[in-house]
């Protein structure tokens, strides 16, 4: 069953349309003149909210581009809600596994029937395949999807079937956005031409960090945290084994050794390794430590901690990890390895605390330090700011879209 919210008028006349494409892409100037808006339709699998897809909603320019969403999930999408408030039309698909693919494919396609997208882009495993097979069979000429991993990773935790995903995934789409530099490489050496690769970072809200009211960091702290607790560490990490959580747990075991109050925060606990994570916990006395399988205010959350850790246990395991740059807006020091876009920007005692891979006793140092060396706080502060106001700001993500977009327009589009 397709639900469907109210769709504006389509077909909204502009002149002489001039855009700007983004800097960082070493264009020149180029001018677009539109003969009317660009019909441009994300189809999204989202199994819980992500504020990177209402930030898309929001800030996309609606004088160029009439947008429509497509939300496959089973039940009601955390988007839903969102779109609603900003009166951005939607299809809601049910979605509850690969049983429903082929059904979700044939709904999918009797929408793009109805609405003639000039441009699919869709977002994560299930929403790529039936979007873009119902795409290429709907002959939309400008299909793209978002490779959100990098690899390659242990099994179980990418079975060989996202292998042929991928395969398709590949086959059809006319063009592919990599999250980070190493996703950009991962798809060149599976043999994607690198002009069907176009590289665009997350942005971040920044504001919505800085403007965190003192109430609302202490309503989660009287949720989370008890009174003589301090210091606070933090993960936010899904519990699987590449993460690394079985360095990082044992670590903060022996981090109370100096600090008997210390205090971690796990939050996104929940995951495919929990078994491992709680045999890990057991060890740690169960009034220093809060699992939070899910909390909505991040913002706040983030504000929580004294350190972040966050320690993948390879190089190519994360393709990007937003929490580093969650980290680093919120101002909080982190100790971490250097995977997905952490390869890209961090620097050992300028922007982060580096440690080895699968290292627990340089985890231990690097939260000692951190938590007694002020100025090396106040430094990495400092250097985070600044990395994420140059490049992971949400304007400067949305400006590498637009341009995307607008460079693969249908020729048909263009005057």
């Amino acid at each position: 069953m397709i639900k469907t919210f109210a769709i504006k008028d389509d077909d909204t006349e502009l002149q002489q349309l001039n855009y700007e494409l983004n800097n960082s892409s070493g264009l020149n100037r180029t001018e677009v003149f539109l003969k009317r808006r660009i019909k441009l339709c994300f189809v999204i699998f989202q199994f819980v909210k992500w504020a990177i897809f209402e930030w898309i909603a929001k800030h996309l320019d609606k004088d160029k581009f009439d947008v429509t969403f497509i939300l496959l999930f089973n039940g009601k999408s955390p988007l839903v809600d969102p779109l609603s408030k900003m009166s951005i039309p939607f299809y809601e698909v049910q979605y509850a596994g690969n049983k429903h693919r082929k059904k979700a494919g044939f709904e999918i396609f009797s929408i793009y029937r109805k609405i003639k997208p000039d441009i699919v882009h869709t977002h994560f495993q299930p929403a790529d395949i039936s979007g873009l097979i119902a795409a290429w069979f709907s002959r939309i000429p400008v299909r793209i999807h978002t490779r959100h991993h990098a690899g390659p990773y242990p099994l179980p935790h990418k079975f060989r079937s996202y292998k042929r995903f991928d395969k398709l995934n590949k086959f059809f789409s006319t063009h592919i956005v990599a999250i980070s530099s190493l996703v950009k490489k991962v798809l060149e050496e599976e043999g994607v031409s690198q002009k069907k690769i176009r590289l665009v970072y997350h942005g971040f809200d920044i504001k919505q960090f800085d403007n965190v009211s003192e109430s609302r960091i202490n309503e989660l702290r009287k949720q989370y945290i008890p009174e003589d607790a301090g210091p606070i560490i933090g993960f936010v990490s899904r519990y699987q084994a590449w993460k690394g959580l079985s360095y990082s747990i044992p670590a903060f075991k022996k981090i109370l050794k100096d600090f008997p109050n210390a205090f971690l925060i796990l939050a996104n606990a929940w995951g495919p390794d929990s078994e491992m994570v709680k045999k890990l916990l057991s060890e740690i006395p169960s009034d220093r430590y809060v699992e939070i399988k899910y909390e909505e205010d991040v913002y706040a959350l983030f504000k929580l901690f004294n350190v972040f850790v966050h320690t993948p246990i390879e190089a190519h395991y994360e393709s990007f990890g937003q929490v580093y740059i969650e980290a680093l807006i919120a101002g909080v020091p982190s100790v971490c390895t250097k995977s997905g876009i952490a390869l890209e920007y961090a620097k050992h005692k300028e922007n982060a605390y580096l440690v080895d891979h699968q290292n627990e006793e340089q985890i231990v140092e690097g939260i000692k330090e951190l938590l007694e060396n002020i100025p090396l706080q106040q430094k990495i502060r400092t250097n985070g700011r600044k990395i994420v106001e140059s490049s992971f700001d949400v304007k400067r993500m949305m400006n590498s879209f637009e341009e995307l977009y607008l460079s693969v327009v249908p020729t048909a589009h263009k005057s």
